[in-house]
């Protein structure tokens, strides 16, 4: 499996808070392959490490309830 370190977390977060803002949408593996010059297999591990950290911060955010 392959590793992705604590930096490129940190710039795929904001790369995703800025596409957020513009498409109110989050980022797909696709746009975070081209933007760090990522793999395929590598960029859908970052994208599900994002997407997941930014579901734990909305939940905390919301007081641990799920909004549907």
């Amino acid at each position: 499996m392959p590793k992705i370190d604590d930096e490129l977390v940190t710039k795929a977060i904001e790369a995703d808070r800025r596409h957020r803002q513009e498409t109110q949408r989050p980022i797909s593996a696709e746009s975070l392959m081209r933007t760090f010059g990522l793999g395929a297999e590598r960029s859908r591990l970052l994208m599900r490490t994002v997407r997941a950290r930014w579901e734990n911060e909305r939940d905390r955010h919301n007081g641990g309830e799920v909004l549907n």
